[in-house]
């Protein structure tokens, strides 16, 4: 086959995902797979080339196999192989019997629900894909031949007169119109849609439909006798885009599998000696606890309160009278109740310019002093490592107090800033809760971009 170049083109626009970070949450590393299914094609001639019907390749079976990798909870890619043996027809008269497809690409796979991180019965993970590779043709034989001015490619002829298409052998010339199916290779983009059913901790099926986008090489040459070499009259490629809409299913060994978590069992503990009884357990003890409050520089503040041990109730002192934790620290908007967050939506800072991040990573305990508070976004707050706007500090806090801490604001008009959060290794952190200062980690969300051929 010629052109095995386009097989690394797919592989060579992913590398770049290679130094994606791995969540401790990816529930599978690689996936290996076989597949199977069928595939229907659109015309290669229409009409206005045959005078008739359109010639085109029959639908036919498809076989092939996938080796995936998992560099994120919700993105991969994949070296992606098919082939299938079908026929060239022109309506129901068959043109050519034999004629082998194959083709090869390197595809970015997108989920679009977050999987559990261990396997705990059945889930259905849903997925777009995109690719880039290449498409081969490869008519069985090697009987014929072009010349286009260099050295000849095999391939098969065809001739129309009539608007009837004939196959190599025997057609009047006289009238006529000759067309060359040459054998090789060519460019071919890929979109699908799928699922990943995972049935076992170690097995997946996956069922996929999508669109496999080339264009094959098909040059008009002169008919009479149509012998075994034929003279191209014009290197011009008169095929169509060629569509090719599959489905399949197939069989994956998920590898790299999460360990399941460890419930570690401790042993009872030996009867005591008697002794004499202790005293009274104290009934309540003094905590520090950690909450959310944007009216400190910080965004957060440290409370001593006082924790009931047998109901677990918090209270703290204000004005002189002991009131709930969750009523002294009033009202905050937190992650776990938004509805990017619910719905697994980029949080979205900025109009003019936004800058979309998306959840990553398992939630994180900080104290006070470990993150500097960004501003708020629709009142949540947000929260950054301070190296990350260290240069931009002193910008910060001035935009905070003219825009009230609207980081929304902040970014639409502080250039600056934007730039210092519009970086691929920046982490922001989201409050889950108003106590505790759990954050969920959030990263910015990276652009794909469609390769064009």
């Amino acid at each position: 086959m010629k052109g095995l170049g386009w097989a690394a083109v797919g592989t060579a626009l992913l590398l770049p995902l290679a130094g994606s970070p791995v969540s401790a949450q990816t529930p599978w590393r690689f996936d290996v797979g076989v597949n199977g299914g069928g595939s229907w094609y659109s015309s290669l001639l229409g009409g206005d080339h045959t005078g008739g019907d359109a010639v085109k390749f029959q639908p036919s079976w498809l076989t092939g196999g996938q080796v995936g990798v998992w560099f994120t909870p919700r993105i991969g890619i994949r070296a992606n192989m098919t082939y299938t043996d079908t026929k060239l027809k022109q309506g129901d008269t068959e043109l050519y019997g034999d004629v082998n497809l194959w083709s090869g690409s390197g595809d970015v796979l997108f989920r679009l629900t977050n999987p559990r991180s261990n396997f705990t019965g059945f889930q259905a993970l849903p997925y777009v894909t995109l690719g880039a590779g290449a498409k081969w043709i490869n008519p069985a034989g090697d009987f014929f031949a072009v010349v286009d001015g260099g050295d000849g490619d095999t391939g098969v002829p065809l001739t129309c007169v009539n608007g009837s298409c004939f196959g190599p052998g025997g057609v009047p010339a006289a009238g006529a119109t000759g067309f060359f199916l040459k054998e090789g290779s060519s460019f071919m983009g890929l979109g699908g849609i799928g699922a990943d059913l995972r049935v076992a901790r170690n097995f997946a099926i996956r069922v996929e439909a999508g669109d496999r986008i080339y264009k094959p090489s098909v040059v008009a040459v002169g008919t009479a006798g149509f012998p075994n070499a034929v003279t191209a009259i014009s290197s011009d490629n008169r095929a169509k885009l060629v569509n090719e809409i599959y489905g399949q299913a197939g069989l994956h060994l998920l590898l790299g599998v999460a360990a399941p978590e460890v419930v570690a069992i401790t042993p009872a503990p030996a009867p005591p000696a008697e002794t004499p009884p202790p005293p009274p357990a104290p009934t309540t003890e003094t905590v520090n606890v950690c909450v959310v409050d944007v009216t400190q520089p910080q965004g957060l503040r440290m409370l001593e309160a006082t924790r009931t041990i047998a109901t677990n109730d918090t209270t703290v002192m204000v004005n002189g009278q002991s009131v709930p934790l969750a009523q002294a620290v009033g009202t905050v908007p937190v992650a776990s109740t938004a509805t990017w967050y619910i719905q697994g939506q980029p949080l979205v800072i900025g109009k003019t310019h936004p800058l979309k991040f998306v959840s990553f990573g398992s939630p994180r305990t900080a104290s006070v002093g470990e993150l500097t508070f960004l501003g708020t976004v629709d009142g949540l707050p947000i929260f950054a490592d301070p190296s990350t706007v260290a240069s931009v500090q002193a910008s910060l806090d001035q935009a905070r107090t003219a825009n009230n801490n609207d980081l929304t604001a902040i970014v639409d008009t502080k250039a600056d800033v934007r730039s210092a959060l519009d970086k691929a290794n920046v982490v922001l952190y989201a409050p889950l809760q108003p106590t505790g200062c759990v954050f969920q980690p959030v990263q910015l969300q990276q652009q794909v971009r469609k390769v064009r051929g």
